[in-house]
């Protein structure tokens, strides 16, 4: 079976879940396919030539980027050690997305910064964990509420290479089963014992030190803008009795594995009590995957589409809307069909997405087509989208920032689109 697009990938995962109830599949006190579900998700789609590799940079520049981390990380964990904060106890702790944008010139986590105001306003105490994206702190530093998290990830990475797990003859089995239904369907070699063994050890050095830190920190209520990528800080907080809420940080839909089990009847240990949507509209998609979902206003979003509403902007730009994992894959197409598409408009602006700002070097040969210019984050997004009467993209939720605020939104066919291509105004490409 070939299988080269998203759908048939999921598809294609949902029967194996299925048939071993994976989900439920727990190996050393561990739910290892529900835990790793969306790093093998990935690492198939880059097998399967679905997605692209991530980008690798020099050697030279790799090894000066490594020892810079270094650095910084042993700074955090000798002087910002996640433990010997003065935070706590404190009624709720919010688990903050490991990036950031400026806004009235402080840089801060949009999903979650306007939770903390409300908490602030109803004098309720909090603590905000700040995760190091790769290796780094983009968020204000000068909150006396932040705990920095480099301690306990870094610990966790020297605990687990101490720690061998094994699997009984019958785990293995079972593991050799599975690989062999991916290689037949999928024609990959696959080596699952090895990602289990990683995703266990990655589990069982993580969750116990979370706890520690919720017991010291005494929380009643854990938000968490990312669920999918750290379900053993949910499983800490669970196991304490603490209750989980999730806000809503990007799309969600069928063919998205951070939100679709496949209405499986599974132990949903690693899955927080609480989603909280921006609209009915993505509450539906949701169906009944999570135990409650409930809508509630992003703040930060309404702002900016509003601020902008208001006033009388002549558009004459097209903006084309990058995302990490097909990037090249848009800029490609931008480029075979920009005379079709993009040569009316007075400019093109191709905005780069936060993880492509630090490779936008790998772009520069669109910079040949004429009136187009590279984006990262010299102009806000939606002023980009103010100026713009047509926004090209392909999953990304700004499309749906950009149809209310009166942009045409037209779909490119790239690995992906299958996620929005039935929204009834948006127009897929040929």
């Amino acid at each position: 079976m070939k299988i080269n697009n998203v759908k048939d990938l999921c598809d294609f995962i949902f029967l194996l879940e299925r048939k071993y109830k994976l989900l439920d599949l727990k190996l050393n006190d561990v739910y290892i396919w529900h835990y790793y579900r969306m790093n093998i998700y990935y690492q198939l789609a880059v097998r399967c030539g679905i997605l692209e590799k991530p980008h690798l940079k020099n050697n030279k520049k790799a090894f000066i980027s490594k020892i810079k981390s270094l650095l910084n990380v042993m700074k955090f964990c000798l002087f910002r050690n996640s433990f010997l904060s003065n935070n706590g106890p404190v009624d709720v702790a919010i688990f903050e997305h490991n990036r950031s944008c400026k806004v009235d010139n402080e840089f801060v986590d949009i999903y979650s910064d306007h939770i903390k105001d409300e908490l602030e306003s109803a004098g309720t105490s909090f603590a905000l964990l700040d995760c190091p994206y790769n290796y780094k702190h983009s968020k204000t530093k000068n909150n006396q509420e932040r705990i920095f998290l480099d301690f306990i990830y870094t610990y966790s990475r020297i605990h687990s290479i101490f720690n061998p797990v094994k699997f009984s003859v019958s785990d293995v089995k079972l593991i050799r089963a599975i690989e062999s239904d991916i290689n037949e369907h999928l024609n990959i070699i696959v080596n699952l014992e090895s990602i289990f063994k990683s995703g266990i050890k990655r589990f069982k050095s993580l969750q116990p030190q979370f706890k520690l830190l919720f017991k010291k920190l005494e929380i009643k209520e854990l938000l968490i803008v990312v669920s999918y990528g750290f379900y053993d800080v949910i499983s800490a907080a669970k196991e304490l009795g603490i209750k989980v809420t999730e806000l809503q940080h990007g799309i969600i839909s069928k063919y998205h594995l951070g939100y679709n089990f496949n209405d499986c009847n599974f132990s949903k240990a690693y899955l927080p009590d609480e989603l909280i949507c921006w609209s009915t509209s993505w509450k539906e998609v949701v169906g009944t995957n999570f135990s409650k979902v409930t809508v509630k206003d992003f703040r930060y979003q309404k702002n900016q589409i509003n601020k902008y509403l208001d006033q009388n902007i002549d558009r004459k730009a097209i903006t084309v809307i990058s995302q990490g994992a097909i990037g090249i894959d848009i800029a490609n197409y931008v480029q075979k069909n920009y005379s079709l598409y993009f040569s009316q408009a007075d400019n093109v602006f191709f905005k780069l997405h936060p993880s492509e700002f630090s490779i936008k070097s790998d772009f520069k040969f669109l910079e040949l087509l004429p009136n187009l210019k590279i984006m990262t984050d010299e102009i806000d997004l939606y002023e980009l989208l103010a100026n713009s009467y047509t926004v090209f993209g392909v999953f990304s939720t700004v499309l749906f920032e950009a149809e209310s605020m009166g942009c045409d939104v037209k779909l490119m066919p790239i690995q992906g689109v299958e996620n929005v291509s039935a929204h009834p105004t948006f127009k897929l490409m040929p």
